[in-house]
């Protein structure tokens, strides 16, 4: 419910409770989201990568993965790097 109130970090905070109790795909990819919403591409990126080893090929984290990479890609092209 945090996450599509744009609470980002109370977000992340939730799953990262849920993540210690019982590791699930799910729980990963929403954490995932919720880290790239609020610019922490590689710690997102780190959490799809979770995801994947749960649920191997799965489209919807290679899809966090491939946007975190390019959000990550227009941030070092808008600061020169």
């Amino acid at each position: 419910l945090r996450l599509w109130d744009q609470d980002f970090a109370g977000a992340v905070a939730d799953l990262e409770r849920s993540i210690a109790l019982a590791p699930s795909y799910e729980a990963h990819v929403l954490r995932g989201d919720a880290l790239r919403w609020r610019g922490d591409h590689a710690r997102a990126r780190r959490q799809y990568t979770a995801a994947l080893a749960l649920r191997p090929g799965d489209r919807r984290a290679l899809a966090g993965i491939a946007a975190a990479r390019e959000s990550e890609r227009a941030l070092a092209i808008g600061s020169g790097v």
